[in-house]
């Protein structure tokens, strides 16, 4: 998780180059043809691999083993060599387009886990 100034809308930059992090990103479909186009779109794209990042697993669960979560839930795990590549990737300018239609549709919380 990159650390936050004291200003709201400024980023810590400095991170970790050498240890593979997981951005994981849990939450809501709130529009499924919408997330659909997303998908597509940011695949088409070619950035997470730009990132040298890659996707750990669909995110649609095949099964539940605890409480009752909404159909609409998803889980994504995609696996970056470093913190420093999923911030390229974070805050590319070709992702910031995507990244703000992506709100719109999604219920979503994002965190960058070292491993």
């Amino acid at each position: 998780v990159m650390p936050r100034s004291p200003q709201a809308d400024e980023v810590d930059e400095t991170c970790d180059g050498e240890t593979p992090v997981i951005m994981v990103v849990a939450g809501r479909t709130l529009d499924r043809a919408q997330m659909g186009k997303y998908a597509q779109a940011l695949a088409q794209s070619g950035l997470c691999p730009k990132a040298r990042g890659y996707y750990l697993n669909n995110p649609r669960p095949i099964r539940h083993l605890e409480g009752n979560p909404h159909a609409d839930d998803v889980a994504l795990m995609v696996r970056f060599p470093s913190e420093c590549a999923a911030l390229t990737f974070w805050n590319s300018d070709e992702y910031e387009c995507q990244r703000s239609h992506f709100e719109s549709i999604n219920r979503i919380v994002w965190g960058g886990h070292r491993f």
